[in-house]
């Protein structure tokens, strides 16, 4: 190629002429059009891209041959290989060939034949080619380039993420009004760092940043903000970046060429104009601009990523030009653009194939060669058959050598065939007897914390230094010198609320950091052990330490029949009483009126007139009372349709400081950065006081749970839209569920161009309460008012939203769970749950999915009485409701949680007790959840035993209280007994559901209706299972009519009896 580039010869056969042509055509272009800047960068642009592709695409034509030209054909001399000969055959007889001996052999080499040595030792000493010499270099420096090129790169990204986001309410709006005059709908973020000296705009993310200086907010008002953010965007709306980046590549593969140099040098300048140039069309003043310009540091230019003040000696240039009002259109022109493109790409292909091919020779040589070849013809006959019966004789003895050898070679290779295929089949039946027993076996979770060794077994029991390790005492801790005494050697520690959680006083905290130092200090010299509680290190509710920004954006909905006004002028007066503690903002409010009956709905907001809120008590026993608000919604006077169903949505934007939908406690947005880093502060201030000998696990001690929430039972729901990380990251989601977005599309009917499109979807339909009974919500749905283009679309983007939920906070609770290991150390982490009745698959999703990406373990803390169930043995039971707990529901999602991650779990409750009707709530004995007898306390922690608990503390805040002594003494007593029963409890109770044939078979046998089948001999049974509550819904239908309805719990029990 170098020979090429620098070899003498006309325009289209010299490659670089024809560079140095394109380059010097696209300055004196940028030169001749220097007062329209942007076709001034088009143009020089395009002569750059033409200085590469016009010599590469002329070598490739000629090395191709094709030229549009042919060379004028001359006369040659035939070869012999031109000359058409006749072939002689010789057939020979060949027989299977057989194995023989190898007869012929070559000729020796003759001594005249063979290389002089003189000759080798000349060859040795030639001199190394000069076009070697030149292309080697010209390698290295292209390399040398294209590392600085990439360096540059990587310091850009190094600045983009030592910035901060800025919020300053003047850059903002600055930012709104310049992206409003260029008509930019993109996201931009505001960036701030103390390595930037001047606005700079980073284009190679999905979301633009503009970087400005650290202290920019301390600017004086005078500075042109939003002339200043116009000549950044204008960079991103002529995607100067990316000609900058083509410039600078030109640039790397043709070094030596001094022009390029100056045009890449140009072509920068011109793209600084023509953002000039976007700022004065703008209507900014340009005295104005121009002072800003001066005010601001010089920022180190990169062609990728460009600043506003890139050099101080280009800087007077720019603004001499903006001064004299020299600026000149910015817009390009559709036609230019599209002219001028066609032209650059009709003169590179033009050139490229200007060229001439050579002749066909044999047209001109035709008649020479039947001259010649009479002349010839018959000594060339005999020769060649003499040739020819030679070669043939040859040929026979190599073919025959060859076949044998063939032979013998398939022989071996049948033989390597046979032995790999017995290894094939040995490695397959190893790997699957390896699922086999992975699937049975799955691998044990382990760690190393100072040198002591723990892990899970298979049954769930924890292991440390080789010795099982089971969980018993309180969840509260007792007098150590007592306890220990007791054989209590277990203890939970945790940071004082009220001098961490609630205080923002330094002194209180580090007094929090020594009390905690002291009591491990003392536990460790005890020889005891402990847990840690994590929720305190992150931000709660109410201690002031999350701003609004890190709140969690969510949508109250709240939905009434207004058919009774239907056809009349009314003032609608709605109330709803909720346990939240909020004043609604009416301006932010949004009311939708839905008529049902004709499918339309409109919005009424601007007739919403008035919000009372005052407060009311919720009896939800005769001892539980909850404060709870009542908010009156007034309306001005309207007409409304007539219609037989009519219903009003009121929907309100508001932030709450914890997750919704998740009790009875929450957590913070863990995916925020600032929550993250409060945490990790926590984490790392009591690092020292927690990480000792006796620590032998930690957890997220509040109890956390949440059912499915949908679109149609969803009071309350989350909205990502506002949020950056959860959108971005729903957004990633769908992409690896997806792969692409022709199969999103597909599954949606939606018709999105890439994932990034993809929002978070509000759902305002109307669902009532009453319909929430059905079993199904969403086959009443008949007009989905726009909102969605049908009822199947709502409900997948339904149920997608709600597996990314689960999936989200599961995921960040084990994030959160991975770094307190970091911080530390490596011991287990547990996720807490309440006791929920029911099917635990429907309450511990996001506990599944936070095991399932690292944490080690489950607290199900666990409040029931206990007494023999009616297959005759015992079990737990709820207080209230009298329904049996199906605790080996919760046993099987830990199977399958292992079964599916190929990692052990264990299982532990750090709160059990024995409620009581009538009971109180006494903090320090908590005699709400006392039991009655030290056989009741035993038969519980048995049912627990057998159902997979690997630990126990009962829940005592304050075990040293004289009344709670007797349950503490009974508690000590049965230690070694329950340790000795839960370490050899290798098996646990598996799930009991009944069919829905038993189902149906126990609801006839209730009385009630017995008597009501005699009643209806037509009657039809039919049952369902219903996975939210855990229980067969069996429904006796008679003429279409529903007449009789029970409850079966899943092992069978009568729950409920309705009959109509």
């Amino acid at each position: 190629m170098i020979t090429q580039l620098f070899t003498a010869g006309p325009f289209w056969s010299n490659p670089l002429l024809q560079s140095t042509v394109c380059i010097v055509v696209g300055l004196i272009g940028s030169l001749l059009l220097r007062r329209r800047s942007a076709r001034a960068h088009q143009v020089l642009f395009l002569a750059m891209i033409a200085a590469v592709a016009v010599p590469a695409m002329s070598m490739i034509v000629r090395h191709y041959e094709l030229g549009i030209f042919v060379d004028t054909p001359a006369v040659t001399k035939p070869r012999l290989s031109e000359i058409h000969i006749v072939p002689i055959t010789i057939s020979y007889e060949i027989s299977t060939p057989a194995p023989i001996q190898n007869t012929y052999y070559p000729p020796a080499i003759e001594p005249e034949y063979a290389m002089p040595a003189t000759a080798v030792v000349r060859e040795a000493k030639a001199k190394l080619p000069l076009s070697t010499i030149l292309a080697w270099s010209w390698i290295i420096v292209s390399t040398i380039l294209a590392c600085r090129l990439f360096m540059t790169f990587i310091l850009g990204i190094r600045m983009l993420r030592r910035t901060l986001p800025l919020r300053c309410e003047k850059l903002r709006k600055a930012l709104c009004i310049a992206k409003d005059k260029l008509g930019i709908d993109k996201p931009v973020q505001v960036l701030s760092g103390n390595a930037v000296s001047s606005p700079v705009i980073w284009c190679w993310s999905r979301r633009p940043a503009l970087l400005v200086p650290d202290d920019a907010e301390q600017f004086e008002d005078g500075v042109d903000w939003v002339g200043m953010f116009s000549h950044e965007l204008a960079h991103f709306r002529r995607l100067d970046h990316i000609s900058g980046l083509f410039a600078e590549l030109i640039v790397c593969i043709f070094p030596w060429h001094p022009l390029m140099w100056w045009a890449k040098s140009r072509l920068a300048d011109l793209s600084e104009q023509a953002c000039d140039d976007w700022v004065v069309a703008g209507s900014r003043s340009p005295a104005d601009y121009a002072e800003s310009l001066l005010d601001l540091s010089p920022q180190g230019q990169l062609s990728f990523l460009p600043a506003v003040v890139g050099r101080k000696n280009g800087l007077e240039k720019r603004i001499r030009r903006i001064v004299k009002d020299k600026c000149g259109k910015p817009h390009l022109g559709l036609c230019w653009a599209v002219l001028v493109t066609l032209i650059a790409v009709c003169i590179t292909i033009g050139a490229a194939f200007a060229q001439t091919r050579p002749a066909d020779t044999h047209q001109g040589n035709d008649e020479h060669i039947e001259f010649m070849a009479e002349a010839e013809i018959d000594d060339l006959k005999n020769e060649s058959e003499e040739l020819l019966a030679e070669e043939h004789k040859h040929e026979l003895l190599a073919r025959n050598q060859a076949l044998f050898a063939q032979q013998q070679q398939m022989l071996a290779e049948q033989q390597q065939l046979k032995q790999l295929s017995e290894q094939l089949k040995l490695k397959q039946f190893k790997q699957k007897k390896n699922a086999d027993t992975t699937e049975q076996n799955p691998a044990a979770t382990h760690g190393v914390f100072m040198g002591h060794k723990w892990r899970i077994d298979k049954n769930h029991l924890i292991w440390w230094n080789d010795k099982p390790y089971v969980r018993y005492g309180f969840t509260g801790n007792g007098s150590m010198d007592r306890f220990i005494e007791l054989g209590f050697n277990q203890f939970n520690v945790c940071p004082s609320e009220e001098l961490w959680v609630f205080s923002k006083s330094r002194t209180d905290n580090m007094e929090a950091i020594r009390q905690v130092n002291e009591y491990t200090d003392e536990l460790v010299k005890r020889g005891a052990t402990y847990y840690v509680g994590l929720n305190p290190l992150w931000p709660w509710k109410g201690s002031g330490k999350i701003t609004q920004d890190d709140m969690v954006e969510s949508l109250f909905k709240m939905t009434w029949n207004v058919t009774e006004f239907s056809g009349r002028k009314h003032a609608l007066r709605l109330s709803t009483t909720t346990e939240r503690e909020s004043q609604f903002n009416k301006s932010k409010m949004r009311a939708y009126l839905f008529d049902m009956e004709a499918g339309k709905h409109e919005e009424i907001s601007a007739t919403l007139k008035n919000i009372i809120t005052s407060s009311e008590e919720i009896r939800e026993s005769p001892t539980e009372v909850t404060e709870a608000t009542k908010h009156t919604f007034i309306f001005e006077k309207m007409r409304l349709p007539i219609s037989r169903d009519l219903r009003v949505t009121i929907v309100l934007p508001f932030h709450t400081e914890m997750v919704p939908q998740v009790y009875p406690s929450s957590f913070p947005a863990l995916w925020k950065p600032t929550i993250a880093r409060y945490y990790r502060k926590g984490l790392t201030s009591f690092s020292k006081a927690l990480a000792k000998e006796g620590l032998r696990g930690m957890m997220f001690g509040d109890e956390i749970n949440s059912y499915r929430v949908t679109f149609p039972n969803a009071e309350v729901y989350v909205n990502f839209n506002g949020d950056e990380v959860a959108l971005h990251a729903y957004r990633d989601w769908l992409k690896k569920k997806y792969r692409k977005i022709d199969e999103l599309n597909g599954y949606l009917g939606t018709k999105y161009d890439n994932f990034g499109q993809v929002n978070w979807h509000i759902c305002i339909y109307p669902f009532l309460e009453e319909e929430l009974e059905d079993e199904d919500p969403w086959k009443g749905i008949k007009n989905t008012f726009g909102l969605f283009v049908s009822a199947s679309q709502m409900r997948k983007i339904d149920e997608l939203q709600e597996d990314f939920r689960v999936w989200f906070y599961g995921h960040w609770l084990a994030e959160y769970g991975k770094m307190a290991k970091e911080i530390i150390g490596n011991v287990p982490v547990f996720i807490t749950s309440a006791g929920i009745g029911g099917d635990a698959d429907n309450y511990l999703q996001i506990h599944k999915q936070a095991m399932l990406e690292g944490l080690d373990g489950l607290v199900r803390n666990h409040y029931a009485y206990v007494k023999k169930s009616q297959a005759g043995r015992f079990d737990t039971f709820e207080v209230w409701s009298d329904r049996r707990f199906p605790l080996e529901t919760v046993t099987s999602l830990l199977d399958s949680v292992q079964k599916e991650g190929g990692k052990t779990k264990t299982y532990m409750s750090n709160e059990f007790g024995c409620p009581k009707k009538g009971g109180h709530d006494d903090f320090g004995l908590g005699d709400q959840f006392s039991f009655q007898s030290k056989d009741d306390l035993r038969n519980f922690l048995h049912v627990l035993i057998e159902n997979g608990y690997k630990g126990f503390n009962m829940f005592k805040m304050n075990p040293n209280v004289e009344t709670a002594q007797e349950e503490v003494k009974w508690l000590s007593e049965l230690k070694g007994e329950i340790v000795k029963d839960t370490i050899a409890r290798t098996n646990c109770r598996k799930e009991i559901r009944i069919t829905a044939k038993e189902a149906i078979r126990v609801a006839r046998q209730v009385p009630k209706l017995k008597s009501l089948i005699k009643r209806y001999p037509n009657v039809r049974p039919s049952a369902a299972f219903n996975d939210r509550y855990g229980v067969w819904v069996v429904e006796f239908v008679s003429d279409n009519r529903e007449v009789g309805f029970a409850s079966i719990s899943s092992d069978g029990r009568v729950l409920e009896v309705k009959t109509k």
